[in-house]
C-alpha cells in the first residue's frame, strides 16, 4: 500500500515532500486551487489515478486516488478550501507569521479537525 495508514491528512497535503511541494502556492501558505476555487489541474504530468486511462487531465490532489469518483474529490476540495480559509485567518489575526508558519499551523488544525471526525463521528458509527 502506497498511501499511509495514518489519519495524517496525507490525502490533502500529500505522503511524499515531492507531491506536498506540487500541491502549494508558493509564498502564501495557501495550497493550489484553480480560478474557480476547485483542485488544480495536472498540468505537469505529477502521478495520478487515472480511472479511464484516457489523455484527459484530471485533478492534482495529495491522494493520487482523488479522481477515482466525483464523492471523492469534493471531499479533498472541501479540505483544501478549508486549508486556504484556515490560512487567511491566522494571517487575518497572527500578521507577523511567515507563509510557512501559516501553512504549517492551518494544517496541524485541518488534520486535528480531519481526525475528529473520524474519531468521534465515523468510528463511534461502526
Amino acid at each position: 500500500n502506497l498511501v499511509t495508514s495514518f489519519i495524517d491528512g496525507s490525502t490533502i497535503y500529500g505522503e511524499t515532500l515531492d507531491r506536498a511541494t506540487l500541491l502549494r502556492r508558493n509564498g502564501t501558505g495557501e495550497l493550489r486551487v484553480t480560478t474557480n476555487n476547485l483542485l488544480p489541474l495536472n498540468d505537469i504530468n505529477a502521478f495520478t489515478f487515472n480511472p479511464l486511462n484516457s489523455n484527459f487531465t484530471y485533478n492534482l490532489a495529495g491522494d493520487i486516488r482523488a479522481n477515482e469518483n466525483p464523492v471523492l474529490t469534493s471531499i479533498h476540495t472541501i479540505f483544501v478550501r478549508e486549508h486556504n480559509r484556515l490560512v487567511r485567518e491566522l494571517a487575518m489575526f497572527s500578521p507577523n507569521l511567515t507563509p510557512e508558519q501559516l501553512f504549517q499551523e492551518a494544517r496541524r488544525r485541518n488534520i486535528a479537525f480531519i481526525q475528529n471526525i473520524a474519531f468521534n463521528e465515523f468510528l463511534p458509527l461502526i
